[in-house]
C-alpha cells in the first residue's frame, strides 16, 4: 500500500474503482473555463448592482424572485408589452395580463412557447411566438446551455458549451408589423447575451416606448453594460431601478403623461 506526505494512511489508493471513478468526473467538471467564467459572472454581477439610477414615477417590483422585474406602476389595459425572452417563468406576463395589458411574448425555445401558450390559451389579449428577436430576418444559430437541466438559448456565446441548435429570427420591426401593433409602451429584453447588438438598433422613441426592461450579461464587460446604459439614456431615457440579477429599467420621463387607447386585435399571426 503505498503512503505519500499527502495521503499518509492510504485511503485515498484503497477507495474502490467506482468512487475514484465518480471523483473523476467530478473533477471534470471544474473545468478552468466554467470557474473563469463563475467568477466573472460574480464579479459583473456586483459592479452592475452600483451603476447609479434615477427612479422616476412611480416603480413596483412584480414576479417571483427568480423571473421578477421592476416595471412603472401604472400599468393598465392601455399598454402593449412586449415580453422578448420568455424563459419558463410566466410570472411577468401573468401579471401584465391581470392588469388588463395585451401581452406578446416571444422565445427561441418551443418549449416555453408551447407552455404559455397552454397557460393563457383562454386569454385573448395574450400571444406566444416561437422565434429568437436579433438583428435580421430568417434563421439564427444558438448555442445550447451547458447544463442539460436548462433549455435556455444563446446567440451571444453565453454558455460553455458547443451544441448548437438553428431557430427562426426576426426583428422587432418585423414582428410588430406582423402581428399589427403600431407601438410598444413596455419592452422587456432577455435574449442572454445578444442585448449589446441588439438593443442600440432599436428605435425606442420611434416605437413609443414607455418602458424599457432589460437583463444584462455577463459575456459583456461592465464596460461595455455601461455603454447600452449611455446609449438608452441618449435616446432620452432614464435609468430608474435595477433588479438582480442585472435587470434594469429605464422609463421615458413624459410616460406618465401618455394616453392611449387599447388597439384591437388583428388576425395575423408570424412563426408557430
Amino acid at each position: 500500500m503505498f503512503r505519500s506526505h499527502t495521503d499518509p494512511a492510504g485511503v485515498l489508493s484503497e477507495r474502490p474503482p467506482a468512487l475514484l471513478a465518480v471523483a473523476s468526473r467530478n473533477l471534470a467538471r471544474l473545468r478552468p473555463s466554467k470557474l473563469r467564467s463563475g467568477t466573472r459572472r460574480r464579479l459583473f454581477t456586483y459592479r452592475v448592482s452600483h451603476f447609479p439610477a434615477q427612479p422616476v414615477g412611480e416603480l413596483v417590483e412584480v414576479g417571483t424572485v427568480y423571473g421578477g422585474w421592476v416595471i412603472p406602476a401604472d400599468v393598465d389595459a392601455t399598454w402593449t408589452c412586449y415580453c422578448i425572452g420568455m424563459g419558463g417563468d410566466l410570472s411577468l406576463e401573468r401579471h401584465l395580463l391581470e392588469r388588463g395589458a395585451r401581452v406578446r411574448s416571444v422565445d427561441p425555445v418551443e418549449r416555453f412557447v408551447v407552455e404559455g401558450r397552454d397557460e393563457f390559451e383562454h386569454v385573448g389579449r395574450f400571444t406566444a411566438h416561437h422565434a429568437a428577436v436579433a438583428t435580421w430576418d430568417g434563421v439564427i444559430e444558438m448555442q445550447r446551455h451547458h447544463e442539460a437541466v436548462s433549455s435556455s438559448l444563446s446567440a451571444a456565446h453565453l454558455y460553455d458549451s458547443a451544441a448548437t441548435v438553428t431557430v427562426p429570427a426576426i426583428t422587432l420591426s418585423s414582428l410588430m408589423d406582423a402581428l399589427g401593433d403600431s407601438h410598444i409602451d413596455l419592452l422587456k429584453v432577455d435574449v442572454e447575451g445578444l442585448e449589446y447588438e441588439l438593443i442600440p438598433t432599436l428605435d425606442l422613441a420611434g416605437i413609443g416606448l414607455r418602458a424599457l426592461a432589460v437583463q444584462v450579461h455577463h459575456n459583456g464587460s461592465v464596460s461595455r453594460a455601461r455603454e447600452l446604459v449611455a446609449a438608452v439614456e441618449a435616446q432620452g431615457y432614464v435609468y430608474a431601478a435595477q433588479r438582480p440579477a442585472c435587470k434594469l429599467l429605464f422609463v421615458a420621463p413624459s410616460a406618465a403623461a401618455a394616453d392611449r387607447q387599447p388597439e384591437p386585435e388583428p388576425s395575423r399571426a408570424i412563426h408557430s
